[in-house]
């Protein structure tokens, strides 16, 4: 198993060394493990024994029901009792929050083409590749009319708000943005398939509607966007497609690590890698939003 928030190693279902290692770098007040431990495991104390079963309680979940699991902690995480003040602001969104959506999404875009790659090259797995094919190959087949990539709708959305593609692709994003995109590259570049499939295919999830039936108080966009005249259309396809595209293939993608995290015994990894992930997805939309408020103040 991995630490959920620097991916160390340890032993299969060794709790007792991830504890020591979670409650040591707490007691040097090593903000990233504090944070972890204070949202996770609220109320617990690092010095105590019980520390190792509360970080046990992090990981647990019946058997079978790992995709349960998953979705919960997305849920908790994005669309809980506090929904994540970017889904906040798409519920009736103004321009400026479409404007800071395209210029950060822009350089997470060209991150997860690099990771479905990765993880496309890595597996030997026939229902992997073909997954991550159909991700990657629109992207690299722009000439055909009868495939549309999600970077010439994006680059479509950002033109409709004003930005234009030339602003779009040479804007540096915001450093939570390139903290989350240098993560996912690591993890790409030196972790399992399966761990790099949990790590980015399975943020598309956010726009699925399995996550309304696992608790997320809100969608990821209101009904509000798609009805109201002063939205530019360009932006209703981006944001159609993705519900309609990418959502299906990311709950493929999530039968796919439960089943293979099983399979292969590393359910730990999988968990561990995902927390990861999640929280650089928390900070990446935090820079969407951060963006859009820099683009009100002009």
């Amino acid at each position: 198993m991995k630490c959920p928030v620097c991916g160390e190693k340890y032993n299969k279902l060794d709790y007792q060394m991830l504890a020591r290692h979670l409650g040591q770098l707490c007691e040097r007040n090593d903000s990233p493990r504090v944070d972890f431990v204070k949202y996770y495991a609220p109320g617990s104390n690092w010095l105590s024994n019980e520390f190792q079963n509360d970080v046990k309680q992090i990981f647990a979940h019946e058997k079978g029901h790992l995709g349960d699991w998953i979705l919960s902690r997305f849920v908790q995480r994005i669309f809980g009792e506090k929904p994540h003040p970017f889904i906040e602001s798409m519920q009736k969104p103004k321009k400026s929050v479409f404007q800071g959506y395209a210029i950060e999404y822009m350089a997470f875009h060209k991150q997860r083409i690099r990771s479905f790659a990765f993880a496309m090259a890595k597996s030997d797995k026939i229902d992997i590749q073909k997954l991550e094919a159909k991700l990657i190959f629109p992207e690299l087949m722009e000439w055909s009319e009868n495939i549309t990539s999600q970077e010439s709708l994006l680059e479509a959305m950002a033109e409709s708000v004003g930005i234009p593609v030339e602003t779009l692709s040479s804007s540096m994003p915001l450093p939570p943005t390139l903290h989350a995109t240098r993560l996912w590259n690591s993890i790409s570049e030196n972790d399992s398939w399966l761990e790099i499939v949990t790590s980015h295919n399975l943020l598309d999830l956010v726009y699925s509607p399995l996550l309304g039936k696992s608790g997320a108080k809100l969608p990821y966009f209101g009904p509000f966007v798609l009805e109201n005249e002063w939205i530019p259309d360009e932006v209703k396809t981006f944001l159609s497609h993705s519900v309609k595209t990418l959502a299906p293939i990311a709950e493929k993608a999530l039968e796919y690590v439960v089943k293979y995290g099983e399979e292969l015994g590393v359910s730990e990894d999988i968990q561990s890698v995902f927390l990861r992930s999640l929280e650089a997805f928390d900070r990446h939309l935090l820079a969407r939003v951060t963006r859009a408020r820099q683009f009100d103040s002009k």
